[in-house]
């Protein structure tokens, strides 16, 4: 038979028309005023059977007012990704993230951000290079003047032994062109956030999560302050504690209030192993035993000394957009990752995580496996740095703060939806832990 030709009837070419602009306006949503901004809105879609709890439901209309809004630039960081979301998505209100993926990243997390978009509440964006860093950094071969790096290069220590002097500045260039991507996307992002009516914008890395000053846990330190949530078990409990904390406590309203930029301490946590083989969550679904080795949170324990400023580095912030000044810095450029305003933010020698009343805020910082330290393509990671590093917090006592947030999940969004967005988390029928595409199958 021969096959017709000739002429698509006009009502076909309307029809694919209309439908290719559909499909284009749910993965392209809108276009921001930012420079040549194709900003991705990841698109929610309605799952039947392991759709969340109806209290989250009630919620998914959650302003930005009211909720947590973060900044991440991610690097082939899948494995930890869920995770981190999971954790400050229960016990800090997150429901407003903004995602930038590193160009020379092998993956892409767009399959995990659009789980988390099908079942719950969040409202997740992914920008590209376009999206926030200018024409000239972008056509001229990603080349700029070596300025983040200070000093003489060939006398840090992150290249010594295995370096020669042309790698170390074509290193350097790459470090460089690293932190002004960041600080650029963390400007933009600022901005992003201020435009939605944002109040508190996090910007940590995913091995990084935001919690209470451990010290501030301990009985002695809590006089006076709204009482302090000892298990992270209930939806939201940090969130509304830090809010209450800024409103009720005259000495955190008097060290923190005036200032819209908040500088967090950091604590690293080593690669001392804990000694359990199961975490059990008991739900009205039933009871699901977790794999602790898949969670940063629940298998490192032990930390690096609180006054430790070599092991536990610079600080992070969490930024109040809609009170920071016009004139200020943070929304031409950032200063810097940990201290984006110099004038709204503190200086590392400022901090102390043994004055909670003062700095009633910490961010837990996980090393990690060794596998996982260098999966990034950075020259300053070496297994010299790693194994000492990985000694932190070695003949300390461990740290179990973290321990409940996960159990407080699992019940807030139900075990099955808990098992879809954490799938390589769970232990499934045979003992498998990496047999939770069966398990889907049996359930569809």
């Amino acid at each position: 038979m021969r096959r017709r030709t000739g002429n698509i009837p006009c009502r076909g070419v309307c029809a694919l028309l209309v439908s290719g602009w559909w499909w284009w306006r749910n993965d392209r949503v809108w276009r921001s005023d930012t420079p040549s901004a194709t900003d991705t809105l990841i698109p929610s879609r309605p799952m039947a059977w392991h759709g969340p709890s109806s209290r989250s439901r009630q919620q998914s209309q959650r302003s930005t007012s009211d909720s947590l809004a973060a900044c991440l630039l991610i690097k082939d960081d899948n494995d930890i990704l869920d995770e981190w979301i999971a954790y400050h998505y229960h016990v800090w209100n997150l429901r407003h993230l903004l995602v930038a993926v590193d160009p020379s990243s092998r993956t892409s997390p767009r399959a995990t951000l659009t789980r988390w978009t099908e079942v719950t509440d969040l409202d997740v964006r992914v920008w590209d290079d376009v999206d926030y860093l200018p024409e000239s950094f972008r056509t001229l071969g990603y080349h700029i003047p070596p300025r983040y790096v200070s000093g003489d290069a060939q006398r840090s220590q992150w290249h010594v032994g295995h370096e020669s002097a042309a790698q170390v500045v074509a290193d350097r260039t790459r470090i460089n062109n690293h932190r002004y991507r960041q600080v650029t996307l963390l400007t933009h992002c600022y901005r992003h956030w201020r435009e939605r009516n944002a109040t508190w914008v996090l910007h940590v890395d995913t091995d990084e999560y935001l919690t209470l000053n451990p010290i501030r846990r301990r009985p002695h330190t809590t006089a006076g302050s709204p009482v302090v949530p000892v298990k992270l078990v209930q939806p939201g409990c940090l969130f509304r504690f830090w809010n209450a904390l800024l409103r009720d406590n005259v000495q955190a309203r008097a060290a923190n209030a005036h200032h819209s930029c908040v500088s967090m301490p950091r604590l690293l946590f080593g690669a001392m192993e804990t000694n359990r083989s199961v975490v059990t969550t008991t739900t009205t679904a039933g009871t699901a035993a977790a794999n602790p080795q898949r969670f940063e949170t629940l298998r490192w324990r032990y930390h690096a000394a609180y006054n430790d400023t070599v092991y536990n580095a610079q600080p992070k912030t969490l930024v109040d957009v809609s009170r920071v000044p016009a004139p200020d810095e943070l929304w031409q450029q950032a200063f810097s990752i940990h201290r984006p305003s110099k004038v709204l933010c503190r200086r590392i020698e400022q901090l102390n995580l043994r004055t909670p009343n003062r700095y009633p805020l910490a961010v837990f910082h996980y090393l990690g496996t060794w596998e996982r330290y260098v999966a990034r393509n950075d020259t300053r990671r070496s297994r010299r740095v790693y194994d000492a590093k990985a000694a932190a917090g070695a003949g300390g006592r461990p740290e179990d703060s973290m321990e409940d947030w996960f159990d407080g999940w699992v019940h807030d969004v139900g075990i099955e939806t808990a098992r879809y967005l954490l799938r390589d988390y769970f232990r499934y029928p045979g003992n498998s832990v990496t047999n939770a595409s069966r398990y889907y199958d049996t359930l569809a």
